[in-house]
């Protein structure tokens, strides 16, 4: 009999992804029956449940331990929290039943292999509305980059400290990248703070500024992030899958060598199980 498995969704946007897509690995590689836990949004004041933007199909539940509290054996129930960020680790694959998944699961590591399942999860369940659509025959038409720019809640002082931000340097050297490397680039820029981008980016290139949605519909940046030919990402787990889920053969996407100030480890360790090998990292 399939072990039933449990997986606590929780965060934005891109955090959810990472532990809906976590779940999947377990799906599919141990044959267990996954539920996802989703009582994190009842919290007042938290983020908004999102994963309910895509085609996925998956079995919810609200608050799991409560729920399952008095018809599991505490012997029986195995709380299993993430101590690492971003490392694959091997053991959550040693499955008994009614474990519980507490963590962020951000290494493409768990499902890399199964991305042809991640991709069929993630297409939307809402057309996109005639301004998206204009964009993206833009993205299509042209040699596209996308850039993201995070910054609103990272500015936070206890966040700043934590994570730290992408700044003007960073996109100045992936731009020139790019200028560079490509013959008439056209970048398209997201972000969560478009007045600060507009007074503080400068391109020799064509480029757009993509203000056509707030932070209800993010999941359509996402989508028009994907479908650039190539990408500039911050660190930030929202663009992150939109470079991820770009389906193009030759795509360049370029992230910074800096994901997260508290890692505390030399460059080219940070972030080794999030970054994929072929990224380039400045």
């Amino acid at each position: 009999m399939a072990k039933k498995i449990f997986v606590k969704i929780m965060g934005g946007l891109g955090n959810q992804m990472f532990q809906y897509a976590f779940g999947l690995s377990l799906e599919k590689r141990c044959k267990a029956k996954v539920y996802y836990d989703k009582s994190f949004f009842d919290i007042k004041g938290s983020r908004n449940y999102e994963l309910n933007n895509f085609k996925l199909k998956l079995k919810t539940t609200n608050n799991w331990l409560l729920k399952f509290n008095e018809c599991i054996k505490p012997r029986q129930k195995k709380i299993i929290k993430e101590t690492e960020d971003s490392i694959y680790n091997e053991k959550f694959y040693n499955l008994k039943n009614y474990n519980f998944y507490n963590g962020y699961f951000q290494t493409y590591k768990y499902f890399d292999d199964y991305r042809k399942n991640i991709l069929e999860s993630f297409e939307l369940k809402t057309p996109l509305n005639d301004k998206n659509l204009e964009i993206l025959e833009k993205i299509k038409s042209s040699d596209s980059v996308s850039l993201h720019v995070r910054r609103t809640d990272y500015l936070e002082k206890d966040e700043l400290a934590i994570r730290g931000i992408c700044d003007i340097d960073y996109y100045k050297r992936a731009v020139d990248f790019f200028e560079k490397k490509l013959t008439n680039p056209h970048f398209f820029i997201f972000s969560d703070d478009i007045p600060w981008c507009l007074d503080n980016l400068n391109f020799q290139s064509k480029y757009t500024f993509v203000d056509i949605n707030d932070a209800s519909s993010g999941y359509f940046d996402m989508f028009l992030m994907k479908n650039c030919k190539h990408n500039i990402i911050a660190n930030s787990s929202f663009s992150w899958w939109g470079a991820w889920l770009n389906e193009h053969n030759n795509k360049i996407v370029i992230a910074p060598k800096i994901w997260m100030i508290r890692w505390n480890e030399t460059e080219e360790n940070a972030g080794r199980d999030l970054i994929p090998s072929d990224w380039i990292r400045i």
